[in-house]
């Protein structure tokens, strides 16, 4: 987490590059939340109400932001992406609740991820590759090549 006060998410966006796939959350303001990702396995549930979901793909992540005031709080971006790309097959919000927004991404198979910052407008990355590619580009690229 990083700034003051609650990371205020705007968008979320998709999209393959040369060599692995991209999954970019932006936020309003200078302040990040705390991102945790993990590897997680079906059935999925919507948060708070419970409902099943389905999610495309062969290996799954959850994706969880705290500190979020959430959808009802100024998310206008998509909520659900039919991805189709090599490694990124899908990628679902699970749950906006109390301060906690979840997605679950569903991708082809194991995958090398690399997560990273961007300001200006701030910004979460999450690069995903396919475990047999080469490795991912180094961080610290130029900011301008992170938008998708």
């Amino acid at each position: 987490a990083s700034g003051s006060g609650l990371a205020r998410p705007t968008t979320a966006r998709v999209a393959g590059r040369a060599g692995y796939d991209r999954i970019v959350f932006e936020y309003a303001g200078t302040a990040l939340p705390s991102l945790t990702v993990t590897s997680v396995v079906p059935p999925f549930a919507r948060d708070p109400s419970g409902k099943p979901m389905t999610v495309a793909g062969k290996v799954f992540l959850r994706i969880v932001f705290r500190d979020v005031p959430g959808v009802l709080s100024g998310y206008s971006g998509p909520t659900t992406f039919r991805a189709g790309l090599p490694v990124l097959t899908d990628l679902e919000l699970s749950g906006d609740f109390e301060g906690v927004q979840g997605w679950v991404a569903g991708l082809s198979g194991q995958a090398c991820i690399r997560v990273f910052t961007i300001t200006s407008p701030s910004r979460l990355v999450l690069d995903l590759a396919a475990s047999s590619a080469p490795a991912l580009p180094k961080a610290g690229q130029r900011p301008d090549a992170a938008r998708p």
